[in-house]
């Protein structure tokens, strides 16, 4: 018997090795599926204010333009709409800002909870009835007013916007006088 023969088990040295290997992994993992819905969410509130600033500008450059957010089953949309010189909106292309793992909520005022924006399926967009809708003023920039869906008229209501996944959330604040936004997360 030699003693090669003799040697059938791991060593203490090789079992630590795989442990701390394990241990590593582990970490790395639980850090990471934290890092990819902040990032998410992230990427979804600075491209809602884009869009926001976007029609902004163009309702204070051109025409009364106003933003319409969409909660659908494919992920979040904006539309931007323009006031023609015949009176009729024209809507531009509905633009993806965050994809259908993300929710959106508003607040009216100053209420105590946030309200959940309706899931509408994309291919609905027109007959959609549960969307918010911020208007600009054409000479300051500032919100002129803010609709939920095709009717209701919140008049300058609308304060919060936030985008949300599980328990994390990043709010945007809407300032009704200068129209500009701030943000927590």
């Amino acid at each position: 018997m030699t003693f090669r023969d003799s040697n059938k088990g791991y060593s203490l040295v090789e079992l630590i090795v795989v442990i701390a290997i394990i241990t590593i992994v582990g970490i790395s993992v639980a850090n990471f599926t934290g890092v990819v819905p902040r990032r998410q969410i992230t990427s979804c509130a600075k491209d809602l204010i884009y869009q926001i600033e976007r029609t902004r500008t163009n309702a204070m450059s051109f025409h009364n333009a106003k933003l319409s957010i969409y909660d659908t089953d494919d992920g979040i949309y904006t539309v931007m709409s323009t006031l023609q010189k015949d009176g009729t909106w024209s809507a531009e292309e509905p633009v993806k800002v965050g994809n259908r793992a993300l929710g959106l909520q508003y607040r009216i005022g100053n209420a105590d909870d946030l309200s959940d924006l309706t899931e509408v399926s994309y291919g609905d967009l027109a007959s959609a009835t549960d969307y918010v809708t911020l208007n600009f003023d054409r000479s300051s920039g500032a919100f002129e007013s803010s609709t939920l869906g095709a009717s209701t008229d919140l008049g300058n209501a609308i304060s919060e916007i936030a985008v949300t996944r599980g328990s994390m959330s990043y709010s945007l604040y809407l300032i009704k006088l200068t129209g500009k936004v701030t943000t927590t997360h």
